[in-house]
């Protein structure tokens, strides 16, 4: 962060350690009483004991909420009821606070969660990379220097908009961004339009543009996904229905529709409050319905594997192409056949070997059709999202049928 406070300052950007009541925060990026004193409008706050700002929060006597609410709506903040008031217009705050996770569910206030508060916030889940007993030496040089020059011309620049590629790409993923959670999730995320909106505006004017391409628009979205991902992890109830019905499909990917309902109950509530959370599910891509006709209509339920476990060119839903097919012509089964016949067959995936291999237990070799293996041997990257934690017994040693068993045997 020191680093980081460096390359700000050299903006001219004001910065303060910590906040101590939303007063002094309207007072900081005052409106001047004259002209002759102009005040920089412009402040960045770290805080690294987020709790003690969240405690405050929870104090009737300090308005620190509701001003930094404020001041992220419009950046107009006022205290009417001195005897002399406090008003701020145009003023432009910044906070990075830190804060454990444990540290975090215990010190946050209910009301935070539902008052707007916390869904102004980009929460990101943090550790460290690597080890580094001496410290980090990087020249940061070169990005002083284009953080300044970016800066400078963001000042000039007024109304953005979005290139007509981006447009196209907002409107695709528009909808997708305002899928309904459940709980405090959602509560927590429920600003994605204004926060990717945001994001992508400060990567068109780092690259000092006021066109915002598709490029900005993705790495907003991809700052988005982390910041969404952050906050299910941290808020997500593991408890709620739709985590459950999740974890359920998981253990068993292609159960009946009616299966995986039939595990959480018979009553009318619950049938409607399965149905709201498997849509949310699916609305939200985690879980994908394949419509199948056996004695008769019905729907299988399959985890959705994330594309960038797909081998290029593959969709889950597909047979593999042919261009991925193996030299002796077999068709390998496609993944709702592969997925089905781990089922019926209770199958295990594990890894074995040097280069870590997805394969069926030695106990279930027996039940491979050349389909199934091809299948299996094209698709390592979806197959490793089912392998159980344990071991081939002896992952350095290959295993071997019967037959190639006492071949063996005959040749020693």
């Amino acid at each position: 962060m020191g680093r980081i406070m460096e390359i700000m300052k050299l903006c001219t950007v004001r910065c303060v350690d910590g906040l101590s009541s939303g007063e002094g925060l309207i007072h900081a990026v005052r409106d001047p009483e004259d002209d002759s004193k102009p005040i920089d409008k412009r402040i960045w706050a770290t805080e690294s004991e987020f709790a003690s700002l969240l405690m405050m929060m929870k104090r009737e006597s300090n308005p620190i909420s509701a001003v930094l609410r404020k001041a992220w709506d419009s950046g107009t903040m006022e205290v009417l009821t001195r005897k002399d008031p406090i008003v701020a217009t145009g003023a432009h705050v910044g906070l990075t606070a830190h804060i454990t996770e444990h540290e975090l569910s215990k010190t946050i206030g209910e009301k935070e969660y539902h008052n707007g508060f916390s869904n102004r916030v980009l929460w990101a889940c943090v550790s460290r990379s690597k080890e580094l007993p001496n410290g980090g030496n990087v020249d940061l040089s070169g990005l002083r220097s284009k953080f300044f020059e970016a800066v400078s011309r963001a000042k000039t620049i007024g109304r953005m908009t979005r290139s007509k590629e981006a447009e196209s790409l907002w409107a695709s993923v528009y909808g997708p961004l305002g899928v309904e959670k459940y709980g405090l999730w959602d509560a927590v995320t429920s600003r994605s339009h204004a926060q990717v909106v945001r994001l992508s505006m400060i990567y068109a004017l780092l690259d000092e543009s006021s066109i915002i391409e598709v490029t900005h628009l993705q790495a907003a979205l991809s700052v988005w996904q982390y910041c969404d991902q952050s906050a299910k992890r941290l808020f997500q109830d593991p408890e709620s229905l739709d985590e459950k019905i999740l974890a359920v499909v998981k253990a068993k990917p292609g159960q009946m529709r009616s299966e995986v309902r039939n595990q959480f109950g018979h009553n009318n509530k619950m049938s409607a409050d399965f149905k709201k959370a498997l849509q949310t599910l699916i609305q939200r891509g985690e879980v994908r319905v394949e419509t199948v006709r056996e004695n008769r209509q019905a729907d299988r339920l399959y985890p959705s594997i994330p594309k960038s476990h797909l081998p290029e060119g593959i969709e889950i839903e597909s047979a593999i192409p042919k261009s991925h097919l193996p030299a002796n012509g077999v068709t390998p089964a496609t993944m709702t056949e592969l997925f089905d016949w781990k089922n019926i067959n209770g199958i295990k995936f594990i890894k074995r070997g040097e280069g870590g291999e997805c394969w069926v237990t030695p106990e279930h070799e027996s039940k491979l059709t050349p389909e199934i293996e091809a299948a299996i041997r094209l698709n390592q990257s979806i197959v490793s999202a089912f392998v159980v934690d344990e071991q081939c017994p002896d992952p350095q040693k290959e295993i071997l049928t019967d037959e190639e068993f006492f071949k063996e045997l005959e040749e020693m």
